[in-house]
């Protein structure tokens, strides 16, 4: 709002919100900060109209806010750039003191994984977009993150048209499935270790998923073939409760109180957990896998080959419907 004085004719400006140089322009600062809200909670342009004209309030224009999302996203990439190679020096320092080297080069652990959405009824259908990560175990910090888009919206209305596309930033970087997505952006990653952070990821730390293994193992040209894959405790244990609720599909006369019950898978889940947890100080494999088979036996109330360190209860025999549960899932689980 401009005021005029009426004697000496000196214009004022009124602002309701500061004024902010921001990408060689300047804008209101609460339009700065709608456009963030918007962008932080997955909105857009029009979700920000809806939601101000409930409580009366004028929007920012639609080209206002593609110009903010736009800018913000290059500062936002220019941002995590630096903080993935502040990361990566945190790893490599941490590695050059604990003395972990391949052929020279610092050598780290690291945990990936990857998403895209999905979502079924009645039918199967997989997102055209998906992410994948890169973290450092020791640090917990990120190295890498890639995505992939299948489509493009300028692209697709024009070739729908069959007008020639013009001239624009487009996002579309991938063709093939969105299952394959996953192994090809973890390879990205592991292919620029060297030239973004000086180190090889040498322990990979992922779930069951084993086309990621693959690819990375005869991708990686320098040092693919030394890579060693770490099971994911989370997916293991996933896993495990999977093949334990697979069991009482097959044999629904193991669920009731006594039996398979949603509490009793639980508690063996959250045993076999406990057990990952003290086995991976003691790296004792043949230890770990005799606690993870024993898990139904003590949960069912037999305790004659329990591990002292995890239980100190007499053994009592069981009953004979009792038995036949651990029969079976002493075979349905093994490896």
């Amino acid at each position: 709002m401009i005021c005029q004085c009426l004697k000496c004719s000196t214009l004022f400006r009124f602002t309701s919100s500061d004024i902010t140089s921001y990408s060689t322009t300047n804008h209101y600062t609460i339009n700065i900060g709608a456009a963030l809200g918007q962008i932080a909670t997955g909105g857009g342009a029009d979700h920000l109209k809806e939601q101000l004209a409930c409580i009366q309030v004028p929007s920012l224009s639609s080209p206002s806010f593609i110009y903010l999302e736009r800018t913000m996203g290059t500062t936002f990439e220019a941002i995590v750039s630096e903080k993935l190679l502040v990361a990566g020096q945190m790893e490599k320092q941490l590695a050059i003191a604990q003395g972990n080297y391949h052929n020279g080069v610092p050598a780290i652990t690291v945990v990936v994984d990857a998403g895209w959405s999905k979502r079924s009824h009645k039918h199967s259908y997989n997102a055209n977009s998906g992410v994948g990560v890169i973290f450092g175990a020791a640090t917990k910090a990120l190295l890498f993150i890639g995505v992939r888009n299948k489509y493009c919206s300028v692209c697709a209305i024009n070739t729908r048209n069959g007008n020639p596309i013009p001239s624009h930033q487009c996002y579309r970087n991938w063709s093939g499935s969105s299952c394959s997505m996953e192994a090809d952006i973890i390879l990205e990653g592991f292919c620029q270790s060297e030239e973004m952070h000086g180190l090889r990821y040498l322990w990979l730390i992922g779930d069951g998923d084993s086309s990621v293994y693959h690819s990375v193992i005869t991708g990686v040209a320098s040092y693919g073939r030394d890579i060693t894959k770490v099971e994911c405790a989370n997916h293991a244990i996933k896993c495990y409760r999977n093949r334990l609720e697979a069991l009482c599909n097959n044999k629904p006369d193991y669920r009731g109180k006594h039996g398979l019950s949603q509490n009793m898978m639980k508690r063996i889940t959250h045993g076999a957990r406990c057990a990952i947890k003290m086995h991976s100080a003691t790296c004792d494999t043949v230890a770990l896998r005799h606690d993870l088979r024993n898990g139904p036996r003590h949960y069912f109330g037999l305790h004659d080959k329990c591990n002292s360190a995890f239980c100190q209860h007499k053994s009592k025999l069981p009953s004979g419907k009792t038995n036949t549960y651990i029969i079976s899932i002493h075979y349905f689980i093994q490896p």
